[in-house]
Order: structure tokens, then sequence, then C-alpha cells
């Protein structure tokens, strides 16, 4: 009985081990929009420059939802990339599916443009430089466009991350200025803000604990 108990331990030991390495490989957060609203109400998590339903300003915002994940499994941190799989809706029931990648991370705010509107203190945000990945709505735009072919961000601005770099509030968020040579325009703009989820290993434990609260009570039964 002893020894099955020590196996029992030994394993339970791997699991958390094996979930604490996963769990330093990622950083996951869920993403949602600012809580800044424009026109009418329209939450501001993507602003696009281009209208998608009838034309006015409320179609040119839409409310995100989805996942940002950092990849930081490399010993170079320059290697880390940042994730966004996100779907996005505009008041005229448009929907967007979201997919991009972002690379070149630094926490090197003096080599960027910063977008200060949110406040907080850009010496401790950290960036991506480089985008890659598409912005595909259900509904054509006015130019029948519905994919969007996202390679490029504003010059000088990058993908900024932290306290107040949402550009819209002081939230914990991150904020980019995308380009797209598909766009008539000067930019699209994402405005997020970012809630963390509890790790796989602090999961674990959290089960593990219920488990053995449900064997403790069989044994008392």
């Amino acid at each position: 009985m002893k020894m099955t108990n020590i196996i029992k331990k030994f394993l339970i030991l791997s699991i958390l081990l094996a979930l604490s390495i996963s769990a330093q490989a990622t950083i996951v957060y869920n993403v949602t929009s600012t809580s800044k609203v424009n026109c009418s109400g329209s939450p501001h998590g993507l602003w696009t420059s281009t209208d998608f339903g009838s034309p006015s300003c409320n179609d040119n915002y839409f409310d995100i939802t989805g996942t940002f994940t950092i990849d930081n499994s490399s010993l170079n941190s320059a290697d880390w990339t940042g994730s966004l799989i996100a779907s996005a809706t505009n008041p005229d029931s448009v929907m967007a599916d979201i997919n991009l990648l972002f690379t070149g991370y630094t926490d090197d705010h003096t080599g960027f443009n910063l977008k200060h509107g949110g406040g907080g203190d850009a010496s401790t945000w950290t960036f991506f430089d480089t985008v890659s990945g598409s912005i595909t709505f259900d509904s054509p735009a006015v130019n029948s466009n519905t994919s969007f072919n996202i390679n490029a961000m504003v010059a000088g601005y990058g993908f900024q991350m932290g306290d107040g770099a949402n550009d819209k509030t002081g939230a914990f968020g991150g904020s980019a200025w995308v380009q797209s040579p598909d766009m008539n325009s000067h930019h699209w703009d994402l405005n997020l803000d970012f809630h963390a989820v509890p790790e796989p290993a602090t999961l674990a434990i959290m089960g593990l604990g219920l488990l053995g609260l449900g064997a403790g009570r069989r044994k008392s039964a």
C-alpha cells in the first residue's frame, strides 16, 4: 500500500513538472476590446478605415474576443512570438476572423514611436516590431474585398504591450497600427485588453487538490 502511494505521488509530481515546463514556454491572455467606446457606443477593439456594412462611423468599429499567446520558449527573447487569434463583430453584425503573428520581440521602448492615449510608463512596456497574417470578413467592404493580408505596421510603431499600452485606458493590454497592401488607407487600429489565464500547472494543482479531497471523504465515509 505504501509503495502504491509513493508511485502515485511520483506520477503526480512528474505531471506537475511537465505542465510547469509547458507553462513556461507560453503565456496566454484572453483578449477583449478596451472599455473605450466610440460613435453610438461601439466597442473599440478593431478599427478599420473601410466601411463594412451601411456606411457610418459605427461600421468601422469591431468588438473583439479571442486569445493572445506569447511563445517564450527560446532562450533568445528576440525569437519570441505573439499570436492573436480572435473574432470581431461590428454593429451591422459583420464578423471578422483575425489571425496575426507578431515577431521581433524587445523590451527596448526607445526604438519605437509610442501610442500614449492610455497613459502608463512606456519604459515598462514590451514590443513586437513585425506582423504577418490576415483579417477576413464575412461581408465585403465597399471595395468588395473580404480578406486583407496584414504585412506591416505603420513606420516607427510596433505592437506595444503593458499597462496603458492599449492606447485608450490605463488597463493592461496592447495596441498596434497595422497595414496591408489591400487597404486604401494609412492604417487599421488594434486596441486590446489582456486578461491573464491560469497556468496549466496551477489548474492541475487545483484539480489534484479536489481529487484528494474527494478521496479523503470516501475513506472517511
